[in-house]
Order: structure tokens, then sequence, then C-alpha cells
């Protein structure tokens, strides 16, 4: 049963933006230590999880761009600004989802590449 017929609100806790250490480097860029940041550079990869785990599992919307990606992609957003152009690579996987994926974006206020990987054991 779906959450909406339930009237429950089903969502991602994004933490970061209420981490202090975050607020505080909020707060230094917005002070204009070193400038507008113009480039993000950002990335992560999970490595040894097996293949029964559910960021293998393609019914469940697993893949590194659902389990990883949205940290690297609130950096972005949140420094840059909204997205204008979006390039990207990737690798699908034994089991169907995205094992590997880079994506080049381009914002209003700058550019930015994140590399994302789920490596597999052999």
């Amino acid at each position: 049963m779906s959450a909406s017929i339930r009237g429950l609100l089903f969502m991602e806790a994004m933490k970061p933006p209420f981490f202090p250490l975050y607020r505080r480097l909020r707060e230094h860029l917005e002070q204009d230590p070193i400038g507008q940041v113009a480039f993000v550079r950002a990335g992560s990869s999970i490595a040894d999880v097996p293949l029964n785990h559910p960021i293998y599992n393609l019914d469940v919307g697993g893949g590194s761009l659902l389990v990883i990606g949205p940290y690297e992609a609130f950096l972005a957003l949140d420094w840059l600004g909204p997205v204008e152009r979006v390039q990207t690579f990737g690798q699908i996987g034994p089991t169907g989802i995205d094992t590997f994926a880079t994506l080049q974006t381009k914002h209003l206020n700058g550019m930015a590449q994140l590399l994302l990987r789920s490596w597999a054991p052999r």
C-alpha cells in the first residue's frame, strides 16, 4: 500500500544541510573569503557490498545514483544553483542497476563533476 493512500509522507532524510559543520562552511563561503564557488568535484564509492544487498536490487530502485548520488548532487545544487545541462556516462552491472555513473553538470553559477561507484564483489 502506498504512503499517499495511507495519508503518510515518505521521503529521504537529507541530513547534511543541518549538520553544524556544513552550516559553518556555508556561512564561511557566503562571506566570500575565496570568491564565488564555480566548480564542484565530488565522488564516492561503496566497496565489498554483497550482491544480495538492496543497492543491487533493480526491483527496489537500487543503484549508485540512488544510494550515494543525492549527496554529491546536493553539493552541486547548493553551491552552484539550478542545473542547466547534464552529461552522463555509466555502466550497468549484472543485476541490471548502475554500478558506475559519472555526471558533468552545468549550473547557473558554475560546473560540477560527480563520480559514483558501487563495487560488486568478484
